[in-house]
């Protein structure tokens, strides 16, 4: 399993935070959902790394702008 992060420099509340996480809770294949609008942050885990541009182009067509940044 791999886990990502994603920046989310627009996300500014817990509407916006429980919009991403309906959003993202639809996808196959992306487990572990945490979002944090103090600090911005979208956790995921996903089995296939790929599901990370799905993520990723899901939040960017949703309006906000998102950075990513891989975890160890």
């Amino acid at each position: 399993m791999k886990t990502v992060k994603f920046k989310v420099s627009t996300l500014h509340n817990e509407f916006m935070e429980k919009t991403i996480l309906e959003k993202l809770q639809s996808l196959d294949d992306v487990f572990d959902i945490s979002v944090n609008s103090a600090t911005q942050e979208v956790t995921i885990s996903t089995l296939h790394p790929s599901t990370c541009e799905g993520v990723y182009c899901l939040l960017e067509d949703s309006g906000y702008t998102v950075h990513r940044s891989e975890t160890p």
